[in-house]
């Protein structure tokens, strides 16, 4: 499901630092977590301009950057894609 509320995403933060043995997450680093683990338009959009601003396309991102074969990537988008 979906992270939408704080405590969600407090309980994903702190079975993370358990798996992890850490003693404890600040509070400076709670709220770079939860802008992390939450996808606001804006980032999304950020990452988007980016990735056409230094190759272009996804997929060339994907090959230049990620080191992904084109079958790698199509299986990528068979497996989050939905068909319509």
């Amino acid at each position: 499901g979906r992270l939408e509320r704080d405590a969600d995403i407090d309980a994903v933060i702190d079975r993370l630092a358990a798996e992890r043995n850490w003693d404890s997450i600040p509070e400076e680093g709670r709220r770079a977590l939860r802008r992390f683990f939450v996808l606001e338009e804006e980032y999304i959009e950020a990452a988007w301009d980016e990735i056409e601003r230094v190759a272009g396309t996804f997929c060339g991102y994907a090959h230049r950057y990620l080191g992904l074969s084109d079958a790698k990537i199509q299986k990528m988008r068979s497996a989050l894609l939905e068909r319509t």
